[in-house]
């Protein structure tokens, strides 16, 4: 607790002294920030937005160890996956979801800094030199104008020419993350549609499932793909008839992927 003696309380604020202090570090649901607080505060007006003193301790990663939910005003920070002894807790102060262009942009403008975590080092050399193609897909995914034929195009050329290049897994884990709201769209359409088959599909959320898992598991956009994973397999699976031996042991992993959730 501060006392009436603290340098912090003899020294003077400006207006917007205190306004870059929320800026940096007031928080609400759905990576809600001051930025989007003001752009938005006509269509939101009820919108939560609050400091947490203990919670904006923890520093920034792309990577993230916990997730924030909110009760009313209360905010729960619990891990999302194992910590060891001595570990930092971290958490993302941007949608791990977006591409490395966006987290960078939003971090810069928003907070500050340049982020350097385990997840921007992997993507670094990628994004140095990023192909033509690449740059148009951060555009298309940024604008709320992209037509859903560009989308059902994106897909097939990350999966089948972008992404194999990739040099490891993880990065290219960790690239396929950072085109989720692609990837959503993409399989919304084939759904509705009919466009793709259920194998191809079951492929894709295997694909994305990893993905999540490695750098961002306690999203909802995670635990969107695994009941669509489940449920893909159960058609399948119910399909094979009495050759069920090859999606049996697919409907147990996609079971029991969802029961850890």
């Amino acid at each position: 607790a501060l006392d009436e003696t603290s340098p912090l309380l003899q020294e003077e604020f400006s207006v917007e002294d205190l306004r870059q202090i929320v800026r940096r570090n007031a928080f609400g649901p759905d990576f809600v920030t001051y930025s989007t607080i003001v752009r938005d505060l006509p269509k939101h007006p009820h919108r939560i937005l609050g400091l947490y003193p203990l919670a904006d301790m923890m520093n920034h990663s792309c990577h993230p160890n916990t997730v924030r939910v909110y009760v009313g005003e209360y905010m729960v920070v619990h891990t999302s996956t194992t910590v060891a002894a001595g570990e930092e807790i971290v958490a993302s102060y941007v949608p791990p979801t977006f591409s490395y262009p966006q987290r960078h942009a939003i971090l810069q403008q928003n907070h500050g800094f340049v982020c350097a975590c385990r997840r921007c080092e992997v993507e670094a050399n990628f994004w140095d030199n990023p192909v033509e193609q690449v740059s148009n897909l951060v555009e298309m995914q940024q604008s709320p104008d992209t037509s859903i034929v560009k989308v059902m195009d994106a897909i097939p050329f990350l999966e089948e020419q972008l992404l194999p290049s990739a040099k490891t897994n993880e990065l290219q884990r960790s690239l396929r993350l950072g085109f989720t709201p692609l990837y959503v769209s993409y399989l919304n359409q084939a759904l509705s549609t009919a466009s793709v088959g259920d194998e191809d599909l079951l492929r894709l959320c295997m694909q994305l499932h990893f993905g999540f898992v490695s750098c961002n598991p306690s999203s909802t956009e995670h635990l969107s793909i695994l009941h669509l994973g489940y449920e893909l397999i159960g058609k399948l699976h119910s399909k094979a008839g009495n050759d069920q031996s090859k999606t049996l042991p697919k409907l147990r992993f996609w079971t029991e992927q969802l029961k850890q959730a």
